[in-house]
């Protein structure tokens, strides 16, 4: 099945618009105010950068492990058609042979497909004797451990992706506060230039907060 990315806020245009007020304020060091806002900037920069970084490989671990997962549910899927085409050759469409171990076609999600193979496994091991080759049947074990595995380490994965995304909107807030606050300081010391600036790094994390 085809997963969908996504990530949280825009990662570079909030990484941009903190170093921009950073820079904003260095310009006006001095004062224990400013030094204090210019630290605790300092702090959430070094933060958004570490958890987009961690966002990045969790989610490139999760693209990775679902491609694997997607390799053995084709791997499992072109297995079960080779079976059940051969008990249609070599029993008929309307066979109990046919009913009893692959009725169905093999499809929906990887969970679904794993379930079926599970199901054709079962039902080849108590035919007696085995309708197809043993090697067959060696190759059905072999995919559907496989898959199994597979489909555990994409959610391992994914949940472990979530949670980053979590980490990382929460550092997200705090630098949404921050600006705010930072603002509300820098304001009445500011010239035109820098004042329509300001404004424009607020409207951006609005924009990229709102997409």
């Amino acid at each position: 099945m085809t997963q969908t990315f996504s990530v949280p806020i825009q990662d570079a245009g909030i990484l941009a618009n903190s170093q921009r007020i950073i820079a904003m304020l260095e310009r006006r060091r001095g004062g224990p105010e400013i030094s204090r806002a210019l630290q605790q900037h300092y702090e959430i920069h070094t933060s958004l950068e570490e958890y987009q970084q961690t966002c990045e490989a969790a989610m490139q671990m999760w693209h990775r492990a679902t491609t694997v997962r997607w390799q053995w549910e084709v791997a499992g899927q072109r297995l079960y058609n080779q079976i059940q085409q051969l008990l249609i050759t070599q029993y008929g469409d309307d066979s109990a042979q046919v009913q009893a171990i692959a009725p169905h076609p093999c499809v929906g999600s990887s969970v679904d497909v794993l379930h079926t193979l599970q199901r054709t496994r079962a039902a080849l091991r108590l035919s007696s004797p085995c309708p197809v080759d043993q090697s067959m049947v060696i190759a059905l074990d072999d995919v559907c451990v496989r898959l199994d595995q597979a489909i555990r380490v994409a959610q391992e994965y994914r949940q472990e992706w979530r949670e980053a995304v979590l980490s990382q909107r929460v550092v997200e807030e705090a630098y949404q506060h921050a600006l705010h606050d930072t603002s509300t300081l820098l304001e009445p010391l500011l010239a035109q230039p820098e004042h329509a600036e300001l404004v424009q790094l607020q409207q951006m994390l609005v924009a990229a907060r709102d997409d």
